[in-house]
């Protein structure tokens, strides 16, 4: 009799939590799949108070994106400086100099050689011990034999890492699922552009026309980064991003060009770990991305 209560008690739970989860009340299980915990609201306003350091990587082109994009798109800091890797270091052993630090690192999961890169933002005192007030990860591409971040998508993580530190100094736990339902509707207003290098192989015109009834252009990363540095209101983009390091997980966003806020997304989440749809753009991303934007 015993077992039977015992076995009917995990089920009453089971159906609990998938009868929670539809509903919303299980927001620890959704805010799971953003991109970072929120950050410390006291170490936000310090950081934004000190010398900001990016930290080069090396590369010639990611690094003059980074010194170019900085300097026309970060408007958190006010005094910036570019350091490669030994400066940064010895900098960062002084402790009487207090700094605020930009990272870009590769990151690999071993277990599904799986790649992405992510930026991170640390108070110099807690940069050895890699504990990062705030991250965001992007996804990396081949060129030629060398892994690389795209400008585009450094663009996409500077606004989206200085909206979320505007709204913490606010007390604003942002975060990009739960935000989206302050921005009901807005998707409907805008032009969805499409990056046609993010399709799925059996995607064309026609189905995107048959699964998404708003207004939307088939286009390239230079229009698409041309609206997000221009904060163009007219459209909104797609950003891909990879969530896990040891799982190959990619979340849709659906961004507004012009504030970069998350006004919908393309996947979904069953409670138990599930996530689907999870790789390049396909139909059923693109009927998520305008059913997620109503969402009440």
């Amino acid at each position: 009799m015993k077992q039977i209560i015992k076995f009917r008690s995990v089920w009453f739970i089971i159906i609990l939590l998938v009868i929670s989860c539809e509903y919303g009340i299980c927001q620890t299980i959704i805010a799971r799949k953003d991109i970072s915990l929120p950050a410390n609201k006291k170490n936000v306003i310090e950081a934004e108070k000190r010398t900001l350091l990016i930290a080069l990587t090396g590369n010639e082109d990611m690094d003059q994106n980074l010194k170019d994009l900085v300097e026309k798109c970060w408007k958190f800091n006010t005094v910036f400086h570019f350091v490669n890797s030994d400066d940064l270091k010895s900098m960062v052993s002084n402790e009487s100099s207090k700094y605020t630090i930009l990272s870009l690192n590769m990151v690999e999961a071993p277990a599904t050689n799986n790649k992405f890169y992510r930026f991170s933002v640390f108070l110099s005192e807690k940069y050895i011990k890699r504990k990062s007030l705030f991250y965001t990860d992007v996804l990396g591409f081949y060129k030629g034999n060398e892994f690389i971040v795209k400008r585009k998508d450094i663009l996409f993580a500077f606004k989206h890492i200085q909206n979320h530190f505007t709204a913490r100094k606010a007390g604003i736990f942002r975060m990009g699922y739960s935000e989206v339902r302050k921005y009901r509707g807005v998707l409907s207003k805008k032009i969805l552009l499409l990056d046609s290098t993010l399709f799925a192989k059996k995607l064309d015109f026609i189905q995107i026309s048959q699964n998404y009834s708003l207004p939307f252009k088939v286009t390239g990363e230079k229009e698409i980064e041309e609206a997000l540095m221009n904060n163009d209101g007219k459209y909104a983009c797609v950003q891909i991003v990879p969530i896990a390091e040891a799982y190959d997980v990619r979340l849709h966003y659906v961004i507004d060009c012009e504030n970069c806020n998350i006004i919908s997304y393309g996947d979904t989440f069953n409670g138990f770990g599930d996530f689907a749809f999870n790789n390049l753009i396909n139909k059923k991303h693109l009927r998520l991305y305008q059913s997620h934007a109503e969402i009440e």
